[in-house]
């Protein structure tokens, strides 16, 4: 806390001390002391003399009434240098300050005593002594009051300090709350972050694993493409080859076309893809079925042709199937250089 200067009392008349015990009984104590023995100055005699406050060397003091005369009016400085010094010392902090003030006090009360003297020298009476001391009282009084009030204006400022302080306190306190709140819910965003990061590795892992059997379908599908281009070469060689299998080549070829529609949408789904690679496949046995009814029917031919040429009779033919398709021969030769997929 900073030093906090007094106020200066100004023509501060001492009120008249309370007697003590060591006092002589039947003593006034509002008249000043007197000392009766030889080689002591009183204040006010015409011949008495003070050293003076500032070089020590005596100092005359003036004739009975008079104020005191505290520093020498030789011209030695000792007035302007006190005066000086007191005046450094009153704007200077701390201690010194508060000497210095502490001095003025003393000179001023110096100043208040050496008048006090000369009126008690001048105004003896018991009335005019009373009036002094009420003055001096309430002087002193309202002296006291200010002092009061600004002790309590002290007061009212170190208690506002003092709260200033406690709310900045307690300000700093809530900032350093508020500091580990947010430290905390850092410290949970990146929990957030990381959980939210370990998900998204195991959805990328899950997804590769998806994508595995994904790529499966595809090479399925793909070889099933493949197949029923092979299928469709088949057709177009065998329809070169016989008018009939006409029919039968645009049938297949609107199976495969459908196959193939199937085949964009069965990449999610791979047993539909089996169950018509199936179909297709019974439909292959069909046709060599359909075949081995030719190469029967063409063995029945070539015994007809056979029986006419003995005069033999001609032998029962099998009928078309009703399936629409024609009979295609498998064992004969390639047609158009090129044998059926599903040929022996």
């Amino acid at each position: 806390m900073k030093d906090q200067k007094v106020a200066p009392l100004d023509d501060v008349v001492p009120s008249p001390a309370a007697p003590t015990k060591t006092d002589l009984p039947g003593s006034d104590p509002s008249s000043p002391p007197t000392d009766d023995r030889p080689g002591i100055a009183r204040l006010g005699d015409p011949g008495a003399v003070r050293p003076c406050a500032g070089c020590g060397r005596p100092v005359p003091q003036p004739a009975h009434g008079a104020p005191f005369v505290p520093r020498c009016r030789d011209g030695a400085g000792c007035e302007r240098a006190a005066r000086e010094d007191r005046e450094r010392g009153l704007e200077s902090p701390g201690l010194t300050g508060q000497v210095a003030w502490t001095w003025e006090m003393v000179d001023r009360l110096e100043g208040a005593v050496s008048r006090l003297a000369g009126a008690l020298g001048s105004e003896l009476s018991a009335a005019g002594v009373e009036r002094r001391v009420a003055a001096a009282r309430a002087d002193a009084a309202g002296d006291i009051a200010i002092a009061r009030r600004e002790r309590d204006a002290s007061r009212r400022r170190e208690e506002a300090a003092w709260r200033e302080a406690a709310s900045s306190r307690t300000r700093a306190d809530a900032a350093e709350r508020e500091r580990d709140r947010a430290a905390a819910r850092e410290g949970e965003l990146l929990a957030s972050l990381e959980n939210a990061r370990a998900e998204l590795v195991a959805l990328h892992r899950r997804l590769s694993e998806a994508e595995s059997p994904v790529e499966e379908r595809r090479v399925e599908v793909d070889a099933a493409k493949r197949s029923a281009e092979d299928l469709r070469a088949a057709v177009r060689d065998a329809e070169a080859e016989r008018g009939q299998a006409v029919a039968d080549r645009d049938q297949i070829r609107a199976r495969a076309l459908e196959y193939e529609r199937h085949n964009r949408r069965l990449s999610r789904a791979a047993e539909e893809l089996r169950a018509a690679l199936k179909a297709v496949t019974a439909e292959r046995d069909a046709a060599r079925a359909e075949a081995d009814r030719a190469r029967r029917r063409v063995d029945a031919v070539t015994v007809v042709s056979d029986g006419r040429r003995d005069g033999g009779m001609r032998p029962t033919v099998d009928r078309e199937p009703p399936t629409g398709l024609h009979d295609l021969p498998t064992n004969g030769p390639p047609l158009n250089g090129h044998r059926l997929p599903h040929a022996g």
